[in-house]
């Protein structure tokens, strides 16, 4: 439906709302004019009983019709299909009401009492303001009220003899001219005050609706999360009980625990078990997921010396880095506390290291760096290897995403998810991510985390750190 169609009708509404202003009006001013005319009044001709009574009789059937409109409309609302007939109707019924006011000027105004005609001018001005005021909310309807009262008016006047009552029939085809301005503008009010409402209660539809899906579409997420998270757990505990079998199983034959056999079986078994710890490790990557991701994982927020947890991280990944001809350096500039969650931070950094070593080359290096600001702690994870291009840095954080080409190849079968679950844990204590990266240069990541700390003693920060090479199983030192 159009907006002009959607306007007119709720005009039409606006005057079949307040049509019993309508009838009262004719019902008191029959009443008032009828004992005006028929009573014995000194300076008002009285005029016949029978004549005023069936012009009275002719108004209140209007006023009865106009009723019946309104009962007509109170059971079948007016909508697109009966707008024309309800347009045509309400155009009816009150030029049929400016036709009835016109009947009295034949018999009152063939008396040459001034004051009865002055008189009758002035309740017929008064009258037709009146429907002015009532009408103007649709134009159409206006114009068909008031063209049959200034068109008798008018030429009744000029039809006259003396030049007096012709300059009246053109004052008063003047009148009628403002009349019709003025009801133009109160009909513009009108309409835009009902186009204003329809575009609120639009909007308000909308909103509503608007509401109604989101509501449903969080149900669905919910209900969808319910069930992944039943899916998960029953998983978990379908995968987990046959897999721990047999990595317990790989693990007696690779050691030859029930006695000694063909060594080609134990390489079996070493591949069995290796495989069988990836999908293990997998697995509880899935599982940590669904649990940030539903929010059901727990944070312990404590303070703790973030130079303990990168020596504990880097004992960890001594082994890997040694295995893969990797150096690990520490640098720490004073002593730095944190409080956050002790260990998603640990898992964060061990994610990290674990990436780095997994993509530096045999005889490269890894720093580990921490550097505290007014109220952050900036925790860096450096390597020198092969790095990656723009295209690999803006997805590296997306699930399942382990790079192409030579900037970012992954040859160790990992699942692509530590970075992702690195980029969940951080953004829920309130971080960043920063990662800085050249092809064939190396890759610096930066985690920004907010911080209230208090040093444990008064440290000189002027000076430059010196790096400590780390080697496995060797003391860890902090560069201060």
């Amino acid at each position: 439906m159009s907006i002009e169609r959607q306007i007119e009708i709720g005009q039409i509404k606006y005057l079949l709302k307040h049509s019993a202003t309508s009838r009262i009006t004719v019902v008191a001013w029959t009443l008032v004019l009828g004992w005006l005319y028929t009573a014995n009044i000194e300076h008002l001709d009285m005029m016949p009983a029978s004549l005023v009574f069936s012009w009275m009789v002719m108004m209140w059937s209007w006023a009865a019709l106009s009723f019946m409109a309104s009962r007509i409309h109170s059971n079948h609302p007016i909508d697109i299909e009966n707008l024309a007939a309800w347009r045509r109707a309400m155009m009816a019924l009150y030029a049929i009401n400016s036709l009835l006011w016109c009947i009295p000027l034949t018999f009152i105004w063939g008396n040459d009492d001034l004051v009865t005609q002055v008189f009758t001018l002035l309740i017929f001005a008064t009258l037709t303001i009146s429907q002015t005021v009532q009408q103007s909310p649709h134009f159409k309807t206006f114009i068909a009220a008031l063209l049959p009262v200034t068109l008798a008016f008018t030429i009744f006047f000029v039809f006259q003899d003396t030049s007096f009552q012709q300059a009246l029939g053109v004052l008063c085809l003047v009148y009628s001219l403002w009349l019709t301005s003025v009801g133009h503008r109160l009909n513009k009010y009108v309409y835009n005050m009902l186009k204003r409402n329809g575009e609120v209660e639009t909007a308000q539809a909308d909103s509503r609706d608007a509401h109604r899906n989101a509501l449903l579409l969080k149900q669905e997420a919910e209900n969808a999360s319910r069930t992944k998270s039943n899916f998960m757990a029953m998983m978990s505990h379908e995968l987990r009980t046959p897999l721990n079998a047999i990595l317990g199983f790989s693990e007696i034959i690779q050691h030859q625990l029930f006695g000694p056999h063909n060594d080609r079986y134990s390489e079996y078994a070493a591949d069995i078990h290796s495989s069988g710890t990836h999908l293990l490790q997998l697995i509880n990557e899935i599982l940590d997921i669904q649990r940030v991701e539903a929010g059901k994982r727990e944070y312990h927020p404590e303070l703790f010396s973030v130079g303990e947890l990168l020596n504990e991280c880097i004992a960890l990944e001594q082994f890997s880095a040694q295995s893969a001809d990797v150096e690990l350096y520490l640098k720490l500039r004073g002593i730095i506390h944190i409080t956050a969650d002790r260990l998603s931070i640990k898992q964060v950094v061990l994610n990290l290291m674990s990436n780095a070593i997994r993509h530096t080359q045999p005889g490269g290096s890894l720093t580990l760096s921490a550097r505290i600001d007014t109220d952050t702690v900036a925790l860096t994870v450096e390597d020198t290897g092969c790095g990656m291009n723009i295209q690999i840095v803006d997805k590296i954080f997306e699930p399942f995403v382990k790079g192409d080409g030579n900037a970012y190849q992954s040859t160790t079968g990992r699942s692509g998810l530590g970075l992702y679950i690195t980029k969940q844990l951080v953004s829920a204590h309130h971080g960043d991510i920063e990662v800085k990266s050249e092809v064939g240069k190396g890759t610096r990541i930066t985690i920004t985390l907010p911080v209230s700390y208090t040093p444990d003693q008064d440290v000189d920060l002027s000076g430059e750190p010196q790096l400590s090479t780390v080697t496995p199983f060797e003391p860890r030192l902090i560069a201060n």
